[in-house]
């Protein structure tokens, strides 16, 4: 059930993280962070590990993400540098489903915004809530292979460029899903939170904003941890106002 309705923490970060694909863990310090990725057709946690990283700015919206890879395909495939081209079974590519705007939707499994890219930083993208197939705003992915583990990146995308999304305010709640898209060594889709049917939007994860002094979570790490062979979760509560 902790994944059917999951709810993750989005601080408002004291300063916009540098986009250059290293997922510095001071830089990052003030996200919120999510767990794991979940197989929804085995109802279990990935084996390995994943750390995913949100906050926004007055301008933008940013989230970071760590991905370990199987040993004998650590570094992911990345050949596709045309945009809108799909990356389906040919790359290794991180999908953001993203509803950000007001609704009601007109169906259950429309999204407002469809966002995927590869390590090369090549995007595709369209806007499902209107059909609008065209939809290129400039938002940048940077990401970087990290030997003997997998890869990480960051991805910052700017308000003006998804109108009409607003800053979010504390209390205001977006609904995404996160994918781990994997072509290599083998297809696989990992998700971010359980759904009972594919894209239905009841089912994203939930972005809780707390603001710059609102209380938030970060789940370090869960599932079977890397280091010390046990199972689990590590969570961290912070509080970064003045009380």
């Amino acid at each position: 059930q902790s994944f059917r309705y999951l709810t993750v923490s989005g601080p408002k970060l004291k300063a916009a993280p540098t986009m250059d694909g290293t997922v510095n863990a001071d830089e990052w310090a003030g996200a919120g962070m999510a767990p794991r990725l979940y197989h929804n057709e085995e109802d279990r946690l990935t084996d390995l590990e994943g750390k995913f990283y949100f906050g926004y700015t007055d301008e933008a919206f940013y989230l970071a993400f760590q991905i370990q890879r199987p040993e004998d395909a650590i570094e992911p495939r990345a050949s596709i540098v045309e945009r809108d081209r799909s990356f389906w079974r040919q790359d290794d590519g991180i999908e953001l489903w993203l509803n950000s705007l007001p609704g009601p939707r007109p169906a259950p499994t429309l999204r407002d915004f469809y966002l995927m890219w590869n390590a090369r930083g090549t995007h595709y993208d369209r806007r499902d809530k209107d059909g609008n197939l065209k939809f290129n705003p400039d938002w940048q992915s940077v990401c970087r292979a990290v030997p003997g583990y997998g890869w990480e990146g960051e991805v910052r995308l700017p308000f003006k460029e998804f109108e009409p999304t607003q800053v979010p305010k504390a209390g205001d709640e977006w609904r995404y899903t996160l994918m781990d898209n994997q072509a290599t060594p083998f297809p696989q889709v990992t998700l971010s939170s359980w759904g009972a049917m594919w894209a239905a939007h009841a089912d994203f994860t939930r972005l809780k904003f707390t603001g710059a002094d609102g209380v938030f979570v970060r789940l370090l790490e869960s599932g079977v941890l890397r280091v010390g062979g046990k199972g689990g979760g590590v969570f961290e509560v912070v509080n970064p106002g003045a009380q």
